[in-house]
């Protein structure tokens, strides 16, 4: 007699038609031992995100995910980690299509360097029990500035080569505020912000972000 059963504790019994019984043995059924390993009291694999860092630059690549993982049967060098990449598309049929790309495969619980994506983190134990999550990493917007040019009294346009009218600095977006700039080599906080005897063409302007990130114009 032989029949498929899972983990847990059993009493083998056998019972004729007259009703006499017998119990023949009390078992226990458990998980396969880890290579390498002591056996594991925590058998179900479980696997979560215990924090995320997002990319702190526009196209950086400092993302970060950091998984918490437990139970299952780890080999001798732990988890197997297989990360993959999350696009989606709707065909002209309106059906969304998603297309998952092999990014990485590791050890290491800390999924590091990421670029601003979607990612799915497949988790593998050595007797191939799987859990997988899905996070996204995003980036701030580029950094842009706004600018208008004024004309001088020489008929020169705000984009004119002569640098006789002036250059307003409106604003600044993307990146992550607050904003420092120098502007042809000064040093500036301050905007709006009005610069006489200059024009759009003679700009040259490395915009700093809170978080270090530069961007230099033009």
């Amino acid at each position: 007699y032989s029949q498929s059963i899972g983990q847990g504790a059993y009493t083998f019994q056998v019972k004729d038609d007259n009703g006499c019984e017998s119990i023949l043995d009390n078992f226990s059924i458990t998980g396969p031992p880890s290579p390498g390993a002591p056996p594991n009291t925590n058998a179900s694999l479980s696997a979560s995100i215990s924090s995320v860092q997002h990319v702190s630059c526009p196209s950086g690549t400092n993302g970060l995910i950091q998984m918490n993982v437990q139970g299952g049967w780890p080999a001798t060098g732990g988890y197997t980690f297989v990360v993959q990449t999350v696009t989606s598309s709707v065909d002209r049929l309106g059906i969304t299509r998603t297309v998952y790309t092999l990014f990485r495969t590791t050890n290491s619980p800390t999924i590091n360097n990421l670029p601003a994506g979607t990612y799915r983190i497949t988790v593998n134990d050595s007797y191939g029990c799987t859990k997988y999550v899905q996070q996204t990493i995003i980036q701030p917007d580029p950094i842009e500035p706004n600018f208008n040019g004024i004309s001088g009294n020489c008929g020169g346009s705000g984009n004119s080569s002569q640098a006789n009218g002036g250059v307003t600095l409106n604003s600044i977006a993307g990146g992550t505020p607050e904003y420092s700039y120098t502007l042809n080599g000064t040093f500036y906080t301050d905007y709006p912000n009005f610069f006489p005897n200059l024009n759009l063409s003679g700009i040259n302007m490395v915009i700093t972000d809170n978080n270090g990130c530069k961007r230099y114009y033009p």
